[in-house]
């Protein structure tokens, strides 16, 4: 379910140290044919969705084995020594080559978390549906989305048994076999791999060296702090193989591993995202046949402590105004409640619940009403109020204009198309009308020349398109500044909104955001937002709309998913408590067998949205950005903790207004 854009951050490790010593090395990567990417797919798998319909194993080996084809062949570089380096499942097809390849080619095999036949890895990464295991059975399945990625699983399952692909003895006869050395890294918290399997088939008489390493990361990190470590040991591994000797490897700054990566995201086609509110809708609610979705997860014990935890820091106390900013379907405060028991006097003195899916926020009150109804007293005065916590970008640029931050750096990435390479360009320029152009300037023709002959059209349009934002902040907005809905509002008597301008390269991505949320100043004392930040384009004017919402002294709690997130653990704890009939909280109405089916189309589903974030669309939080962002915003003494799982998943951030 990778592109290869995704190890952009490997690739930059290598060059950094190849580089500073002295020696040329080539990272080729590459897209798998019938597979998610810009390589060939049939015409039939072309829309987004179906790409990987048709994706077999032995396409896989033949890609690779068309890569070395071209590495020996290409007219650009001769290769003196080639290594292969695979992730997860390309370690059955990586497997296969080194194979065949019988030493002729290849002089090492670095194996990243990965499973030496599929069947294991297949299962695991399904819910625990053996695919093929039960086609060999006969047993048939048709299409089938796994970790987000949707596939003809016969079709898949048929060419992988026919390959010798599928099942331990395949790995058995050739892993053994293989000419090359190995170095076999696993994850001590890969919940996809089996390291025994691992550890039993490289202790086996070999040809060649065999090494296991152990790191402490769950199944493919690559962009976290547990990136790092790995990207390190994987060019240990190279030049050791290469020169034979240990170095230290350095990894480059971060902030130049981002702008590549952008700058690689930025060029491809990217998976499009859905309308918001059906794709929230559904993420939290499920659709067709599933009963539920997110919900899932008040069945995993993890999840429950991580809402206890957040609990907790929020320290409510009688007479509170609380919020639960973005509550989905109210599992916060449903658990909150359910802990407090059957004690009668309510310690809040009013809950509003914002949620900008309307069919989540119902759910989220129903929850209230059958506690309520359970423990015949009221859980606490609540509203519901439908309200996107998206913010208008016109907020950031009226900041920019008050001289509120200094330089351009705080609006990268306010609006799609704004991104680092456009305010770097600016800042490298310093140019005085570049400057004035920035902050709304009139234009006439000796600026148009001016932005003509320094700048490639399209980031002319980009700054033409700020130009015109603050154009129209400072009231010097024109007709073909608007768009025709625009022009018509405007030709009725109406003012001119954000929404009504026109965009050559930026996009306002949601037209319904706010410059300010529906609540009077210091309308509440405890404030929650749970998971919920990474989702927005502009956290940090949504957090300072939350601190000009809290009162004097009061708290704020939120919460991030952080980089490299990696659920697999928490998934496999609840299925393995299900499969053994252990105690669990399925809602009423619902089977455990639905159960289960529901919990595997969430894997999936949560894993889309992971693919999601990888491309840019949302952004999961370091410790130190997420603590940064609450201080940006105006919060003071910021503490920031792990929570959710072990090892942790999450950070939760306090602050205090």
């Amino acid at each position: 379910g990778k592109r290869k854009e995704s190890t952009s951050g490997l690739a930059l490790t290598l060059v950094e140290n190849f580089a500073r010593r002295g020696r040329d090395v080539v990272v080729l990567r590459y897209d798998g044919v019938r597979n998610l990417g810009e390589s060939y797919k049939d015409p039939d798998c072309r829309e987004h969705g179906r790409e990987a319909m048709r994706m077999t194993l032995s396409q896989g080996v033949e890609d690779l084995e068309a890569t070395l084809d071209y590495i020996e062949r290409n007219p650009e570089f001769t290769a003196t020594a080639i290594i292969v380096v695979s992730f997860s499942l390309q370690a059955v097809i990586g497997r296969r080559v080194l194979f065949r390849d019988r030493g002729r080619r290849i002089r090492q095999w670095i194996a990243v978390n990965g499973a030496p036949y599929a069947r294991d890895l297949i299962a695991n990464a399904a819910g625990g549906v053996d695919y093929l295991g039960q086609h060999q059975r006969g047993v048939r399945f048709g299409p089938a989305s796994i970790l987000g990625v949707t596939s003809d699983a016969d079709h898949f399952a048929a060419d992988a048994v026919a390959s010798g692909l599928a099942f331990a003895a395949d790995a058995e006869r050739e892993v053994p076999a293989i000419a090359a050395p190995i170095t076999w890294i696993l994850g001590r918290y890969d919940a996809w791999v089996d390291p025994a399997i691992v550890r039993g088939l490289m202790a086996r008489p070999a040809k060649a060296a065999r090494d296991v390493v152990e790191l402490d990361c769950g199944h493919i990190p690559l962009n976290s702090d547990e990136a790092i470590q790995l990207f390190q040991s994987i060019t240990r591994a190279i030049w050791r193989a290469l020169e034979g000797e240990e170095i230290e490897a350095i990894f480059p700054p971060w902030r130049e591993i981002v702008a590549v990566r952008n700058a690689e995201w930025r060029r491809t086609p990217r998976a499009p995202l859905p309308d918001k509110r059906t794709y929230w809708a559904e993420y939290l609610l499920g659709g067709g046949d599933h009963k539920i979705s997110y919900d899932v997860l008040y069945a995993c014990d993890e999840y429950l402590r991580f809402l206890d935890r957040q609990a907790e820091l929020l320290g409510v106390e009688p007479g509170h105004r609380v919020a639960d900013m973005g509550c989905g379907t109210g599992n916060f405060f449903a658990r909150y409640f359910e802990r407090r028991g059957g004690r009668r006097r309510g310690p809040i003195a009013r809950l509003t619940l914002v949620d900008f899916v309307p069919a989540a926020l119902a759910t989220a009150r129903r929850k209230l009403e059958r506690y309520e109804q359970a423990r015949e007293l009221l859980a606490a005065p609540a509203d519901a109020r439908a309200i996107s916590l998206e913010l208008s970008p016109a907020r950031s640029f009226r900041a920019f204009l008050a001289g509120e931050f200094y330089g351009y750096d705080p609006l990268k990435g306010t609006m799609r198309g704004l991104g680092d390479y456009s305010v770097e360009m600016w800042k490298a320029m310093d140019n005085w009308r570049l400057h004035d152009i920035l902050r709304g300037r009139v234009l006439d023709d000796e600026d148009r020349s001016f932005l003509k002959e320094s700048f490639p059209a399209d980031e002319r349009e980009v700054i033409v398109d700020v130009n015109r934002i603050c154009r129209w902040i400072l009231g010097r907005v024109e007709a073909n500044d608007l768009s025709r809905e625009g022009r018509r509002r405007v030709a009725s008597g109406a003012a001119a909104r954000f929404h009504d301008l026109r965009f050559a390269r930026l996009e306002s991505r949601d037209p319904e955001a706010l410059e300010r949320l529906p609540f009077a100043d210091g309308s509440f004392d405890r404030l929650v937002s749970s998971l919920v930040l990474s989702y927005l384009d502009n956290p940090l004017e949504t957090l300072r709309e939350f601190h000009r919402c809290l009162a004097p002294g009061g708290r704020l709690v939120v919460s991030s998913m952080r980089p490299d997130v990696d659920m697999s653990r928490i998934y496999q704890n609840l299925l393995r408590r299900l499969e053994r009939g252990d105690a669990v909280a399925i809602p009423d109405g619902i089977s455990r067998a639905e159960f289960i089916d529901d919990l595997r189309a969430f894997l999936s589903s949560a894993a889309f949205l992971l693919t999601l974030a990888e491309e840019g669309h949302f952004a999961f939080f370091s410790r130190d950005e997420l603590r940064h962002l609450v201080e940006r915003a105006g919060f003071r003494r910021v503490e920031t903790f792990e929570a959710f799982g072990d090892p942790p998943q999450a950070y939760v951030t306090v602050g205090y207004r």
